[in-house]
């Protein structure tokens, strides 16, 4: 889609605005210098996007998908969950982004709930759950 989002761009008369980076091997600079991370999948299962942009001090706004950004983003602690599908409910949550100062801090340790330690906890008490039945 790069060559239509290029023509979009240039339509709206951003292109002097938006860049198109293409395939970087090391994305950490991205995460890292970013005001935040925008993810407006449609479907997702357990986006890693999000949590290496949280694991990096970057708050993040995505669309409340079936699963995984909702088990993610906690409203104004680490980023906004913005209503499927809705674009006025993610313009404003972009916006409200641009305007927010989350402490880098705070934003990192709101994935420690994500890391192998606990997720691994989760699996072994749902498998001990199973086995006494």
């Amino acid at each position: 889609m790069e060559n239509k989002l290029k023509k979009k761009a240039f339509d709206l008369a951003v292109s002097d605005r938006v860049d198109f980076e293409g395939f970087q091997k090391n994305i950490i600079p991205y995460y890292l210098y970013a005001k935040a991370t925008i993810l407006t999948s449609f479907y997702e299962g357990y986006p890693n996007v999000l949590i290496e942009s949280l694991a990096l001090g970057t708050p993040v706004v995505g669309f409340d998908c079936k699963s995984g950004p909702s088990e993610i983003i906690q409203n104004n602690k680490n980023g906004y969950l913005v209503r499927y599908l809705d674009v006025e409910d993610l313009k404003d949550k972009i916006s409200q982004i641009l305007i927010t100062n989350f402490n880098r801090e705070d934003v990192i340790n709101t994935v420690k709930k994500n890391q192998i330690k606990y997720i691994s906890k989760l699996y072994e008490k749902l498998i001990s759950s199973l086995t006494n039945v």
